[in-house]
């Protein structure tokens, strides 16, 4: 009996399918299991396991596709699915294949049947019956009007690629993946990086590429920072200020390191016997005009720091037009800073 392309299977074409698919899932050797009216198929054609089933496992899959069937015939064709799926991990038969994607199509899942029919056409080979094939060609020819293919473009190799809630490849994709007709969300996932969507619309036949470039989450502590950063106007006055606060205190430094060098040589002289009264009054000159440049510039220091913090440190400047000036003058005994706030 030839499955309707639209439509559920009666229930005799289904009973039809159990005997050939209950005998090879009770033999030894499954690959040489055949049903009534079908040829036997050329070696080439049949599908190689890399280890035999168990009995345990063939009992296990007889007892699920049994239960499948029940459940198909009440019409509750989710489990039923889930129940040939089974069967089928365990003891990989392509005839059950055929049921998966008469099931899948009448879920109205058709991308899913395509694929499944497409692999039961291409695993039973010439092992299946001429009329069948036809059949399952001519369902295969309905479902392309109802699906579409869909290429992910992923800059992180590995990632996740989720379609309609379930993963169906990872980067790099090498093919596209066929996709019910409509409305679909794609999601790409990959660890340490923020998870990406994309809605999508395909019509029946739509070929679609998503690009999506993942990017690792910003610390939200960092990203306040670098916001309030970005909200401010750049302080040009506050570098300035920064910047001679760091020459002056280079200056100190040096001033410093001199002032001190002086001082010991002036000690040294005094202590050595010989030594001109001319060249100490040169160095005790020398020692004391350097230790005041180093206060000085050291005051300097000091007041260009606490003027390039206050100035970065500052509040907005106000919209009243009121105009904020900072003046320092040095002078003999020190440093005058005036201002007007």
């Amino acid at each position: 009996m030839t499955p309707q392309r639209v439509g559920p299977p009666a229930p005799r074409a289904a009973l039809a399918l159990v005997v050939a698919l209950l005998m090879p899932l009770l033999v030894t050797r499954p690959a040489s299991a055949q049903t009534s009216g079908e040829k036997t198929a050329a070696p080439t054609t049949q599908v190689t396991m890399p280890l035999a089933p168990t009995d345990a496992q063939r009992r296990e899959a007889k007892e699920r596709f049994d239960r499948g069937l029940v459940m198909y015939r009440e019409g509750d064709l989710q489990l039923a699915l889930l129940q040939f799926e089974r069967a089928h991990e365990l003891v990989p038969l392509y005839r059950v294949l055929y049921n998966i994607g008469q099931v899948q199509q009448q879920l109205r899942m058709h991308a899913r049947a395509a694929v499944t029919l497409e692999r039961y056409l291409r695993e039973g080979g010439d092992d299946i019956p001429p009329d069948r094939r036809a059949a399952v060609e001519r369902d295969l020819e309905s479902l392309r009007s109802r699906i579409g293919r869909v290429h992910v473009a992923v800059n992180v190799p590995g990632a996740e690629v989720s379609i309609g809630g379930r993963v169906v490849a990872r980067a790099p994709m090498s093919d596209g993946v066929l996709v019910d007709a409509g409305e679909q969300r794609v999601s790409v996932a990959s660890p340490g990086y923020a998870t990406e969507f994309r809605t999508i619309v395909l019509a029946g036949g739509d070929e679609s590429t998503v690009s999506v470039t993942l990017v690792r989450p910003v610390d939200p502590v960092t990203a306040s920072v670098a916001a309030e950063a970005a909200r401010r106007p750049t302080n040009t006055r506050a570098i300035a200020l920064w910047a001679t606060t760091g020459a002056l205190g280079v200056g100190t430094g040096v001033l410093g390191y001199l002032a001190l060098d002086s001082a010991k040589s002036l000690a040294a002289s005094r202590v050595t016997y010989g030594t001109p009264q001319s060249e100490r009054d040169v160095l005790k000159t020398r020692a004391t005009s350097l230790a005041l440049a180093t206060d000085i510039v050291g005051a300097l220091t000091v007041v260009s720091l606490g003027a390039a913090t206050y100035f970065t440190l500052r509040p907005a400047p106000a919209t009243s037009g009121h105009a904020r000036t900072l003046g320092v003058s040095p002078t003999v005994g020190g440093v005058v800073v005036s201002g007007q706030f």
